[in-house]
Order: structure tokens, then C-alpha cells, then sequence
């Protein structure tokens, strides 16, 4: 796999993952790929926030 800082974002770092597979193979490799994703960064202790946005509603 090769792994690219696609943009630092306003909110976080999006990352591109590019992998060789087959068509027929991406319904298996998918999934398996972003388990692995999310563990490796679990174990480096890098938590994923979830986006959050306040509004304020005015009383007028």
C-alpha cells in the first residue's frame, strides 16, 4: 500500500491509501484494509474525532 497526505483540513489530515487489488477481491480487501487502518492508528494512540458543529438560535 502507499499512504498520501491528500489535504490538511480545516478539522483534520486526510490521507489517501492506494493498494493493488482485483476488482473481484475489493468486496474482501475492502473492509480487511480499513480494520487494519483503524487499528494500527488505535495503536498509536491517534483517536478519530467525530465532526461537531454548535448553532446557536437567537431568542428574537
Amino acid at each position: 500500500p502507499d499512504f498520501r497526505i491528500k489535504e490538511l483540513a480545516d478539522s483534520g489530515v486526510n490521507i489517501e491509501v492506494l493498494v493493488w487489488h482485483t476488482r473481484e477481491d475489493w468486496d474482501e480487501v475492502g473492509p480487511k484494509l480499513l480494520k487494519v487502518i483503524k487499528k494500527a492508528l488505535d495503536n498509536a494512540g491517534i483517536e478519530i474525532p467525530f465532526p461537531q458543529r454548535v448553532i446557536w438560535k437567537s431568542r428574537e
